[in-house]
């Protein structure tokens, strides 16, 4: 079944072909406007276009012409649904693999919640391994955006995705602020997705990230402290969260002085209010 009401996001940042096309023939099957947003340097935006837009007369591509970040990206492709008409948006990533049944199951379980709570903004899918068709979608405080359904409106009133976050906490500070305006988030238990490509480094089970993401981590970490937009101990808890995640990354992680630095700038900044891209 096509959905003629909703569009699907995909921001791209140097992507692998194979992967995308596998994503783009599931779409296909259930979304008539799958828009490309491309973070990816300039210089790669010829290809990619060329490339995306031979998979499917639904693509649409835009080039950001630089990486803006996910936020900027995809308020960019959200204002684009708008113009359309759209009543929801569909958030995956590049390499997101979800099959056309459970993109249908998806917007079908939407459908079904926001008839009998007219506060839900928001639905995604389960990121974690394995199903159960006889489990219905519960509340959550926050989502990932990838694999996430949101209501076109809900931008309207609540406004886009904080593009002065760049990267980190985008998705879960957006619905911090649904919560805090009395909106309700699900979340699906009977349709996961994965994704396709690669296994990355991990350390004790937990995947080893750049290590210049420690700096956008604590700079909107430490945002997120001062605009209390989550109870006192929602916070208590995210500052544990922060500590847990300073000792594995210096003390597990490799480049551990470089990572250090990073989360060194990003606290400095953050308490500065210094946002958007992080200066070299």
């Amino acid at each position: 079944m096509v959905h003629n009401d909703t569009g699907c996001i995909v921001v791209l940042f140097k992507p692998d072909y194979r992967a995308l096309a596998i994503l783009v023939k599931r779409l296909n099957n259930c979304m008539s406007t799958i828009l490309m947003i491309d973070n990816s340097p300039q210089e790669d935006s010829v290809s990619n276009q060329h490339f995306v837009e031979s998979l499917s007369p639904s693509v649409k591509y835009i080039s950001m012409r630089m990486n803006a970040g996910i936020a900027a990206a995809q308020n960019k492709g959200i204002l684009e649904c708008l113009k359309s008409g759209f009543k929801y948006v569909l958030f995956l990533d590049q390499d997101s693999f979800m099959t056309d049944v459970n993109l249908n199951k998806l917007y079908s379980e939407f459908q079904q919640i926001t008839i009998k709570d007219h506060t839900a903004v928001c639905i995604g899918a389960n990121p974690q391994t394995g199903e159960d068709i006889n489990k219905k979608p519960v509340k959550v405080k926050e989502l990932i955006s990838s694999g996430s359904m949101i209501k076109l409106s809900a931008f309207e009133f609540l406004g886009m995705f904080r593009d002065d976050f760049f990267i980190d906490f985008v998705d879960y500070e957006w619905c911090w602020r649904a919560r805090k305006a009395q909106k309700t988030i699900y979340i699906s238990q009977s349709v996961s997705f994965s994704h396709q490509v690669g296994n990355p480094p991990r350390r004790m089970g937990r995947i080893v990230s750049a290590p210049f993401r420690n700096y956008y981590f604590f700079r909107n970490f430490w945002i997120i402290l001062k605009e209390n937009l989550i109870p006192e101990k929602e916070k208590r808890k995210l500052i544990l969260d922060a500590i847990k995640h300073i000792v594995f990354e210096v003390g597990i992680c490799p480049q551990r002085f470089k990572r250090l630095h990073y989360i060194y700038r990003g606290i400095t900044d953050g308490a500065r209010n210094r946002m958007g891209q992080m200066i070299l």
